[in-house]
């Protein structure tokens, strides 16, 4: 599918989700949560969610340097990554932020597949811990579920995941281990940017269950390529959520809205890069 008709594809699933979301929701109540949310706590959640950016530049240095005999020097990945978060989400018709990298790591001496599998390794590694999290919030937020279905689900996930980086992605020991700390960081600082929304928004009640909820949205989000940036399915995911957990649909669809709006303010610090990369080393 062309670059254009797949953006449109993606505004069309954006828009339907809203929609829907925005026709059996008070609007206004949302607004006015919107409106009184605290600059400060918005200001933690964007440095937050930049730290998270550095946590995953950091893992991707452990991969590049795991395949490849040169090094990606720390401020070169680190705005290799905010750029990339700036191509997704204001240059989506474009070329997103996975395939610039992509031409990086060519650029950077790998081959075509070895890049692929790279970009795949982070992906896999980040989803394999934020589905670890979701378990142990889940474990406490969500009433009813036994505890030995999750434990059940955590050892069928880290089976999927040691076959999965094994056989499909070839990765070694070594490259496995050493990126989850890395990805550890960087689902925990997004877990703290996500409390950090919440609590400029005056939520006080119910934060684990919508923590809980946030990384459901993050993991449908990852494994669902019809957003931009993850809105619509992140609105959708809270409002549905309110359904059957204790929390109010309104303020997690306004939590939702607020965290992208964090999400674009994060992508702006890539912008200036677009002008020249700092030099690697």
């Amino acid at each position: 599918m062309k670059p254009a008709l797949r953006f449109l594809f993606k505004i069309i699933i954006i828009a339907l989700l809203l929609a829907y979301v925005f026709s059996q929701t008070d609007v206004a109540a949302i607004t006015a949560r919107l409106e009184r949310m605290d600059a400060i706590w918005m200001a933690a959640a964007v440095a937050a969610l930049a730290a998270s950016q550095l946590f995953s530049a950091q893992r991707m240095r452990h991969y590049f340097h795991a395949v490849s005999e040169k090094k990606l020097g720390f401020l070169y990945s680190g705005a290799l990554y905010f750029l990339g978060m700036f191509y997704n989400n204001f240059l989506p018709g474009g070329i997103g932020g996975d395939g610039y990298r992509l031409i990086v790591f060519k650029r950077e001496g790998l081959s075509a597949a070895a890049a692929l599998r790279l970009l795949l390794s982070e992906r896999a590694s980040g989803l394999f811990v934020l589905c670890l999290l979701f378990a142990a919030l889940g474990m406490m937020a969500i009433p009813g579920v036994s505890g030995l279905l999750w434990w059940a689900f955590v050892l069928a996930l880290g089976l999927g995941y040691y076959l999965s980086t094994r056989l499909l992605l070839h990765e070694t020991p070594f490259m496995t281990l050493g990126a989850l700390p890395w990805s550890l960081g960087v689902q925990l600082t997004t877990l703290l940017a996500a409390f950090a929304v919440l609590r400029g928004l005056a939520v006080d009640q119910m934060l684990m269950e919508y923590l809980c909820v946030f990384l459901v949205a993050c993991v449908l989000s990852a494994v669902i390529p019809f957003s931009v940036g993850g809105v619509g399915i992140r609105e959708a995911t809270f409002f549905e959520a309110a359904r059957w957990m204790p929390i109010d649909g309104d303020t997690g669809v306004a939590f939702a809205l607020a965290y992208f709006a964090v999400y674009l303010l994060c992508s702006l610090i890539g912008a200036p890069f677009m002008a020249k990369l700092p030099k690697n080393g």
